[in-house]
């Protein structure tokens, strides 16, 4: 037993050793003592109630009916709804106040009717209910509470029909002063256009476009009216007449998805230009487009885009269509050699910003076009006449793409020997320089010039000091990984001196920078500095809008923060003890309990509930600390120490709470990971390989991983493999583990700036393992853009073969690998590669679904949804087809049913989203919603059980409240609990709104001027 246990503990370490669970380590002399510490921070801290108010009482009772509403029977779930609807009513609309009794969690504002749609009764009730609310319409027709109670119902039911006459008795009574009455109509509009896209035919989101069109015509505001995808709804014929009529109106057409109707609504806008009323700037949005904008320009007073009016400049130039279209123009004159009209597109494109943006399409469509060297050309000639322009990071990643990036290097020098530059923009151009001279891999040039940089000693009254810091961190971080110490002191002194100047504690910029600073320092195993800072943090005096003495109530998150990393030194120091006393002593933490901070992180990515475990574990209080293991695993899933902490206390008897966590959510692969690590100490092997094989089949590039643990099922399955005496199948999936932790040194290399040497390391992890899809697709992307061309279709080659095997039923891209389908040349390599592998007749779900990936990219959205569903037919439970199926309603007309079918499916197999995005507040079949949300209420876990109390905070918290009046101290026992249940709701339940977040229902709403529980509405 004893040598048994002894084999364990090396194995333990050897695997921990492996995948570097320990943070990187901090001396424990280095740290001040845990008493000093607490001597400045750990020891400071700080009747019955009135009645409740009518809105308390309602959301009291609303809350009560909640709970219990699934128990009655559908007569009286409809009577007491109508009853707390009409309370809601009475209270009209409610102002923000301390009254925490009157806020309803799940809708995150004041009690009020979009309380009811978040508590409305099972969908057997809303016939009951509707028909009460028609009765009361009939009784009051000029009532909009009564009328919209009545469409409401009608929507709840999908009497389309009737909720479109009740949205014209709307129109009726849109009464009032002419402006109220614009804006209810804009409404009313509002609501009917989205009637029809979920519930109308083809012909009928048709006519919704010819509304929507007639009545932007008539309004002062909501000119901007957005086309549907006509050509693919109804035809080019009939989407013609469509678009020649709205063009002839005082409207401006916003075209977002279809392809063929915006090139229609262009070759229309041009044919009729004689007749717009309104300038289609909009429509210009892609290269080639010159002619139709310099008629247009023609048409319109350039600074007003109407023929007559004299507005200023300054109000045109936050027009974003026609900035957009100012920077297709530009490209445009770039390309046909006309520079003097280019230069001042481009002024106008940048408008009074400092850069300029280029859209992704447009980078995409001049590499189709082979002119990213005429436009270089153009822009080093030009910011070496004119370098104040805003266009130095589109010329530098025009030649990056090129490989051409020694020439933009000597052309900052150039222009940096120039006397007449404004001091802004020479620290700009320094900066761009130094990226260039690391990129191009002149390091020693590149640190003199960071040395430069950082000569002046950090002033708070330095407008770059941001800039500056941020240099001053990567010099640092440079000078770790290249073994050059006084690089690292040179910066470090810097940033440290920097993030010493009072600050506000909304200064995001700030935290940011702090955060990062931290981050080196830790992985410089300089604890005792990294100690200094965030003592100094606490002690930071606020900025004065938090009141004294509150923070034992409510916390101030900068100084929890800290907090949490003080803890994080102590727990990578190895001092356990230490740990429990911060837990047990310091009153600031503003929480009761561990579990409530266990997913609260220190700069190296530690959460606070993984510190506890292994203190508690260590001061022998096992059961405390499986309950922290616990906490974590329910709030960061894939968060591996957690995992390793649970088996080693649980052993055996953890396998059947890992299958439950795996049968929960079958596309979390950590839990299978673990049972594999749990049955192979146990030398069941076959169990083990089976376990860590399904493991890999949910993810197999294991994107989502932090570094050290990606691929950690593969160096399972390797051990597994050796246990069962097959060293050399073993061999292969250690060196695929290998090969990932060298490309995630070379990411490091890559983060920092070293292009050339993070690509030479990449090539190295090739070398290990060449089957490893996601370096070479990174690899292969970054040739792309240093204009290694050839080199770079080797490797898509290879990525585009290795990415059927490599994808699960939810990919994970990783660093690098997202834009691997960018560019021509990619895409005729994946086309050959993909085509090919569907019609092999392949039963992988992978082939069409990477082949309509591919088409989605190339905009070819019809033939992408045909592959979509293609895959999920061969695999009903491919998460991520189902995902971009979905997605593609936003491009291209999907019918409303099969997009409810795909959201409803999304929300079955990941209701939490932790995988996937997606959006339920457009879902027709509004009954399937209710039932699926009701489902999903049932099976969502309970709050967290207790872990392990923070004594000296819960008496901090204690003590603080007892010293409020009575009704405060009630008040704010209330807010806590409102917080936590709020925290609760969205860890657990995104969609715990239900059909209270849902756009047609909150129309509704607004119609009535009810929509939303603070006044005003939404």
């Amino acid at each position: 037993m004893v040598h048994r246990h002894t084999r364990h503990k090396r194995m333990v370490m050897a695997i921990s050793l492996a995948f570097g669970l320990a943070t990187v380590g901090t001396q424990a002399a280095d740290l001040q003592s845990v008493d000093s510490v607490l001597t400045r921070v750990g020891k400071r801290s700080a009747t019955e109630a009135k009645g409740l108010s009518p809105a308390g009482t309602l959301m009291k009772d609303v809350a009560a009916f909640r709970a219990r509403s699934a128990q009655l029977s559908a007569p009286v779930a409809a009577t007491e709804w109508l009853t707390l609807w009409d309370r809601a009513l009475e209270l009209g609309p409610q102002r923000a106040t301390t009254d925490y009794d009157a806020y309803d969690a799940a809708t995150r504002e004041l009690v009020g009717p979009r309380s009811l749609l978040a508590a409305l009764p099972a969908p057997e009730a809303w016939p009951l209910i509707r028909a009460q609310a028609t009765a009361r319409a009939a009784k009051t027709p000029e009532n909009t509470s009564a009328l919209g109670l009545k469409l409401l119902t009608e929507v709840l039911t999908r009497d389309t029909t009737a909720a479109r006459q009740s949205l014209a008795a709307f129109e009726g009574v849109a009464a009032g002063k002419p402006g109220e009455r614009e804006f209810k109509m804009f409404a009313i509009n509002n609501t009917q256009a989205l009637m029809h896209k979920l519930y109308g035919s083809r012909e009928q989101i048709a006519d919704g476009f010819r509304a929507a069109v007639d009545l932007g015509a008539k309004q002062s505001f909501g000119n901007l009216v957005e086309v549907p995808d006509l050509v693919g709804l109804l035809g080019e014929a009939k989407a013609e007449a469509l678009l020649a009529d709205g063009l002839k109106k005082p409207v401006m057409l916003h075209v977002p998805e279809g392809v063929a109707t915006k090139a229609l609504a262009r070759k229309l806008a041009l044919r009729d230009l004689a007749s717009l009323r309104k300038p289609q700037w909009g429509l210009v949005d892609s290269i080639g487009t010159a002619a139709f904008y310099e008629e247009m320009q023609a048409r319109f007073d350039p600074r007003t885009d109407t023929p007559t009016s004299a507005a200023s400049e300054e109000e045109a130039s936050g027009d974003f269509p026609r900035r957009q279209a100012d920077l297709y123009y530009f490209l445009d004159q770039v390309i046909a050699g006309r520079h003097a009209e280019a230069e001042l597109a481009m002024v106008r494109a940048s408008g009074d910003g400092d850069w300029l943006m280029v859209p992704k399409q447009a980078m995409a469509e001049l590499a189709r076009r082979g002119q990213n060297a005429a436009v270089h050309a153009y822009l080093a000639d030009l910011l070496g006449r004119r370098p104040q322009l805003p266009a130095w990071d589109f010329y530098l990643e025009q030649a990056g793409v090129l490989g051409r990036s020694k020439e933009a290097i000597a052309l900052l020098d150039k222009v940096l020997k120039r006397t007449d530059l404004a001091p802004h923009l020479r620290a700009d151009l320094q900066e761009k320089r130094l990226e260039a001279l690391l990129g191009a891999d002149q390091v020693d040039t590149a640190v003199a010039g960071f040395r430069a940089l950082l000569a002046t000693p950090p002033s708070r009254d330095d407008p770059k000091l941001s800039e500056r810091t941020s240099a001053a961190i990567r010099l640092a971080g440079l000078g770790r990984v290249l073994k050059k110490p006084e690089w690292s002191r040179l910066g470090i002194d810097y940033a440290t001196k920097a993030v010493a100047f009072p600050s506000s504690p909304q200064d995001v910029a700030r935290s940011t920078t702090l955060r990062s600073l931290l981050v080196e320092l830790r992985r410089e195993g300089r604890g005792d500095a990294v100690q200094t800072l965030v003592l100094a943090e606490l002690e930071r005096d606020s900025d004065g809008s938090r009141v004294k003495g509150f923070e034992a109530i409510v916390p101030d998150t900068a100084k929890r923060s800290a907090l949490v990393e003080l803890v994080g030194l102590y727990d990578a120091a190895a001092r356990p003890a230490d740990v429990r006393r911060m837990l047990d002593e310091v009153g600031l933490w503003g929480a009761r309990d561990v579990a409530e901070l266990a997913a609260e992180t220190d700069s190296m990515g530690t959460p606070l509930g993984l510190m506890a475990a292994r203190a508690l574990k260590a001061g022998g209080n096992a059961s405390a600390a499986t309950a922290a293991a616990r906490a974590v695993i329910a709030q960061l899933p894939n968060h591996d120490p957690a995992y390793q902490m649970l088996v080693d206390l649980a052993g055996e008897s953890s396998i059947a709470e890992l299958d439950a966590m795996a049968a929960r959510d079958p596309f979390e692969e950590r839990p299978l990971v673990w049972k594999a690590v749990v049955l192979y100490r146990a030398r069941q092997f076959q169990a083990a390989e089976d376990s860590a094989r399904r493991a890999i089949a949910i993810d197999p590039s294991d994107g989502e991983q932090v570094v050290n643990d990606r691929l950690r099922a593969y160096a399972v399955l390797a051990d597994v493999l050796e246990g069962k005496g097959d060293p050399k199948s073993a061999q292969g999936y250690r060196r695929a583990v290998a090969a990932i932790r060298m490309s995630e040194q070379a990411d490091e290399l890559h983060r920092l700036g070293l292009y050339q040497r993070a690509f030479a390391g990449y090539r190295a992890a090739l070398a290990e393992f060449s089957d490893a899809y996601c370096i070479q697709s990174r690899l292969a992307v970054q040739l792309g853009k240093q204009g290694f061309k050839e080199d770079a279709l080797k490797h898509y080659r290879r990525a585009f073969e290795l990415m059927p095997d490599s994808f699960g039923r939810v990919e994970s891209h990783c660093f690098g690998c997202e834009s691997v389908f960018e560019g021509p040349s990619a895409q005729a390599v994946a086309e050959e590669v993909f085509t090919g592998l569907v019609n092999s007749n392949t039963t992988k779900p992978q082939a069409p679904y990477m082949l309509g990936y591919l088409r989605k990219e190339q905009g070819r959205y019809d033939d992408a949804a045909v592959l979509f569903r293609r895959a999920i037919a061969m695999d009903a439970m491919y998460l991520s087809a189902w995902r971009q199926l979905n997605d593609l309603g936003n491009k291209t007309y999907l019918d409303p049913d099969e997009r409810d079918i795909a959201r409803l499916r999304l929300f079955e197999l990941d209701p939490r989203q932790r995988h996937v995005r997606y959006q339920l507040d457009e879902v027709a079949d509004l009954a399937t919603l209710w039932r699926a949300l009701a489902r999903s209420g049932e099976e969502r876990s309970a709050p967290p059980e207790p872990v392990y109390a923070l004594a000296a905070s819960a008496r901090a918290r204690q003590l603080a409240l007892d010293s409020l009046p009575p009704e405060m101290r009630m008040q704010m026992q209330r807010y806590i609990d409102m917080q936590s249940l709020m925290t609760d709701l969205a860890r657990n339940s995104p969609a715990a709104q239900g059909l209270a977040g849902h756009k047609l229902l909150l129309g509704t709403l607004q119609l009535m001027g009810a929509g939303g529980g603070f006044a005003g509405g939404e």
